[in-house]
């Protein structure tokens, strides 16, 4: 009989002790998952705060290769990421994938400029040289309209990123001092000269 109540109290023990350990790897799982949470919505909140469609504009208009480009968007692309497993950011992820959009856009155009580009020097290497002067001045005129175009996106960059029912009028700061690709590059919000004095190369 006291073997039996050995048995049974050592099971007993064995039990609760089970049971503690369960109790407390839910209660160290659940600590976990909430510390993940909220570092998950600390890193969408910071996102979404820093988030301006101006500078992200202003990237693509001076990025000057496909690499680039792609580097942009590929970073867009993660903070929508982030953004969507936090959840409530679906304004931001909205305006952020329109700018996505248009590094594809972007993308397109530059690899249509480089098949021109290539074309233009066979020409010339073949002779052609009426062919090839016409070929680098189509070029040149479309880098010059894409350009334009880039710079008329900045100018109305809320614009561009508006979603429906949001009201469009420029909320950007007056002036935007930033270094891309080690440039230094003055945006003011007001004054137009100022966007159109942007480098970008052709």
């Amino acid at each position: 009989m006291n073997m039996d109540l050995n048995l049974n109290t050592s099971g007993n023990l064995s039990n609760a002790a089970v049971k503690m350990a369960s109790t407390l790897n839910a209660k160290k799982k659940g600590s976990s998952n909430s510390s993940f949470d909220k570092m998950k919505q600390s890193s969408a909140k910071k996102i979404a705060s820093n988030f301006s469609p101006v500078l992200e504009l202003i990237k693509l208009a001076t990025a000057t290769s496909e690499s680039q480009v792609k580097n942009i968007i590929r970073n867009l692309d993660r903070k929508i990421g982030t953004l969507k497993q936090a959840g409530g950011y679906e304004a931001t992820i909205k305006k952020m994938k329109k700018i996505v959009k248009k590094g594809n856009e972007k993308i397109e155009k530059l690899e249509k400029e480089e098949e021109i580009k290539k074309t233009a020097k066979k020409a010339e290497e073949e002779k052609r040289i009426k062919e090839s002067r016409e070929m680098k001045k189509a070029l040149e005129n479309r880098k010059l309209r894409r350009k334009s175009k880039e710079i008329n996106d900045i100018k109305n960059a809320d614009s561009v990123t508006a979603i429906d029912g949001e009201d469009s009028a420029l909320s950007s700061p007056s002036e935007i001092e930033l270094s891309l690709f080690g440039q230094d590059f003055s945006v003011s919000a007001d004054a137009s000269s100022d966007i159109s004095m942007i480098d970008l190369e052709l």
